[in-house]
């Protein structure tokens, strides 16, 4: 799965509370630049500097949990907060291409929230999508999925949508899952080329299988005119006080695989060589077990029932050190 991502950012590389780009609003900063496989570092409108930061999660991780599919966040996300309006709001490049003409695929995945309260009233507007260069027409990425609530243009109630080219018009709206507030959504994207241009948009909402996204949610083919996808973008309108949105664990790969993290893909195993090895996984997956074995067999697996450690919201168990075991093997059951 690793080899087919592009690029990621989980936000566990920052300060909690700093800004994604320094500095006060109006001026130039420096944009943070952590995560991998970027092409440079974080540019937030200037206008909104102080409204884009990064949040502490560590009391309460974002999580994902839909049959197979465990996606969860660390301590840190993405926040915008307020009248956090901006096209572009925040844009980065991709330290790869993908180019129409090779028939390159890119798929991206995010953790999508907004902490407002239900009912979404107004007309909140939020779009995050890719383009060939860094202005992209003014900020508006030209194949992008979003989500908006209701208006004179837009149905309602608030809808996620897939869009190609820059028109409002263009767009495809599932109508199936109105969004609600304080409720965390999995949006997965596909971005495909035919004829050497990148025309078609699929949007799958809260995927719950870990190899196949099922039917697209929204789906939408015309030409964007873009040979090539090398910045992405987010681009806000309309938000207002008191609004908060969050995204996490933002995956763009070429498969679907390596943009949705199944239950193991949130075990890791950490540690110097020259010491003992640490398992971890986030508390707030609950409902799972800590299984071992040392042969890989399916009747080899035991349950480790610890001791475990809490730390920064992850629990974590020290393996013991026993020359008799020259290796052992990790996973979480459900």
């Amino acid at each position: 799965m690793g080899a087919q991502v592009v690029c990621h950012d989980r936000y566990g590389d920052y300060a909690a509370g700093s800004q994604v780009e320094s500095g006060s609003n109006g001026s130039s900063g420096t944009g943070i630049n952590g995560g991998t496989g970027w092409g440079g570092p974080y540019d937030v409108s200037n206008a909104i500097k102080s409204l884009v930061k990064i949040e502490d999660r560590t009391a309460n991780p974002i999580l994902y949990l839909n049959g197979e599919v465990v996606i969860a966040g660390g301590n840190r996300a993405l926040r915008f907060d307020g009248v956090a309006n901006g096209t572009y709001a925040v844009h980065r490049p991709l330290g790869t291409s993908f180019s129409a003409a090779a028939g390159e695929i890119l798929w991206f995945s995010l953790l999508f929230r907004t902490n407002n309260p239900s009912p979404l009233a107004n007309q909140d507007f939020f779009q995050i999508g890719f383009d060939d260069n860094d202005n992209a027409a003014g900020g508006i990425p030209r194949v992008s999925i979003g989500a908006n609530t209701t208006s004179s243009t837009f149905p309602a109630p608030f809808h996620f949508f897939a869009r190609s080219t820059t028109a409002s018009g263009a767009s495809a709206f599932d109508s199936a899952v109105p969004i609600a507030g304080a409720t965390t959504y999995l949006l997965v994207a596909c971005i495909e080329p035919h004829d050497g241009v990148y025309d078609t948009v699929s949007l799958f909402i809260n995927p719950g299988e870990s190899t196949d996204p099922g039917p697209p949610s929204a789906t939408i083919t015309l030409p964007s005119g873009l040979a090539t996808l090398s910045h992405s973008f987010i681009r806000t309108v309309n938000l207002e006080s008191g609004d908060v949105y969050v995204l996490d664990e933002w995956y763009i790969g070429r498969d679907y695989g390596s943009v949705v993290q199944s239950l193991d893909g949130t075990l890791r195993i950490t540690g110097p060589p020259s010491e003992p090895p640490v398992v971890i996984w986030p508390a707030a997956l609950t409902g799972v077990t800590l299984e071992t074995s040392t042969t890989l067999e399916i009747d080899s697996w035991s349950e480790v029932t610890g001791p475990f450690t809490l730390d920064d919201g992850n629990i974590l168990y020290g393996v013991p050190t026993d020359p008799g075991i020259p290796r052992r093997f990790f996973r979480l059951r459900r």
